[in-house]
């Protein structure tokens, strides 16, 4: 090692040593100590924060189910408590999420599943529509959230 230069090695999966304090040599093999440990918890961190995005989006569908349930059945207090609760509980997932998904991937999976969800919820137990360009045009959405999170 030449005094003042730094050493960089790259590991899985963007992790990067800058200073031979960090290393340990052993049978000429490079550990870095604390490796495991700092990436479990980031990886934890980051699959957390996808969770609580899915999450927040299951209850963005739950309050337009909410407000038609609301509107069709004889029970509207009930339903407009369920869509309200739905409502905080999703923007509670949404903000949970955003710690460690950037804030437009997040926000375009969250109204993303919500409204694909919503439209499926529609289709399949209220008798919308299933016409040709509304299913071609969930696809584009679907497309659009995983070229996002491809990107992210």
């Amino acid at each position: 090692r030449q005094p003042g230069r730094k050493w960089t090695i790259s590991l899985p999966p963007t992790r990067t040593i800058r200073s031979c304090s960090q290393i340990k040599f052993v049978s000429r093999r490079i550990i870095y100590i604390g490796y495991t440990t700092n990436y479990h918890k980031e990886l934890k961190r980051h699959i957390m924060g996808w969770i609580y995005l899915l999450l927040g989006g299951v209850f963005e569908i739950g309050w337009p189910l909410g407000m038609k349930l609301a509107q069709a059945t004889g029970h509207r207090f009930l339903f407009l408590s369920v869509s309200v609760i739905s409502m905080a509980l999703s923007g509670y997932f949404l903000y949970m999420g955003q710690k460690t998904i950037p804030i437009g991937t997040a926000y375009v999976v969250w109204t993303g599943i919500g409204a694909i969800g919503t439209l499926l919820i529609g289709i399949f137990f209220f008798h919308d529509s299933a016409g040709l360009l509304r299913i071609l045009s969930a696809l584009l959405i679907i497309t659009g959230i995983i070229g996002l999170k491809l990107a992210s």
